[in-house]
C-alpha cells in the first residue's frame, strides 16, 4: 500500500511529539497531534464541526498526563510506535486495499482511530464534534456532508 506524503510526515511528526514530551511509546494520541497538523485532516475535521481548539487542548492535556522517562544516551529518547498507534495504521491500510483505494492518507488515518476501542483519541475526537460515520461518507464521496443533508 503506498504511503501519501502528508501521512509519512504525520507519522514521522508522531513520533517526534512523543519525542518530546520524553514519552517513550508514541501513541494513538501522539499520532492525532500530528493529523492535526495535516492540512487536509485539519480542514476535514473544522468542516465536520470539530471544535479544533477544544481538541488540542483536551489533547495536550492528556499527554501532559503521560509518565516521560529521563532521557537515553545523550539525552536522546527511544520512542517507538505503542500497539493502539500500530493497529491505526494496519487497519487504515487493510481498509484502503479492500476498498481498492491506491494510497493511505491522512483522513484513512483518522476514520481507523475510531475502531481503537482502547484510545482516548476517538473519545477526544467524538467529543470535539467528529463521527466516524461523517469521516467515512468523506471519503466515500469526496465530500463533507451539510446540515441539510449528505
Amino acid at each position: 500500500m503506498k504511503v501519501t506524503t502528508e501521512l509519512k510526515v504525520c507519522l514521522d511528526l508522531a513520533i517526534l511529539e512523543a519525542r518530546r514530551r520524553g514519552h517513550e511509546l508514541s501513541t494513538v494520541e501522539h499520532l492525532l497531534v500530528a493529523l492535526l497538523q495535516d492540512t487536509e485532516a485539519r480542514t476535514v475535521l473544522q468542516n465536520l464541526g470539530a471544535d479544533i481548539a477544544a481538541l488540542e487542548e483536551n489533547l495536550d492535556a492528556f499527554l501532559s498526563e503521560l509518565e516521560t522517562i529521563s532521557g537515553g544516551r545523550a539525552g536522546i529518547i527511544e520512542v517507538q510506535p505503542s500497539l493502539g498507534f500500530s493497529r491505526v495504521v494496519n487497519r487504515a491500510g487493510l481498509h484502503c486495499e479492500s476498498s481498492g483505494k491506491d494510497e493511505m492518507g491522512t483522513v484513512h488515518v483518522l476514520v481507523a482511530i475510531f475502531s481503537e476501542l482502547d484510545s482516548h483519541a476517538a473519545a477526544l475526537l467524538e467529543r470535539a464534534g467528529v463521527s466516524r460515520l461523517d469521516l467515512v461518507r468523506f471519503l466515500s464521496h469526496g465530500r463533507v456532508p451539510t446540515p441539510e443533508g449528505p
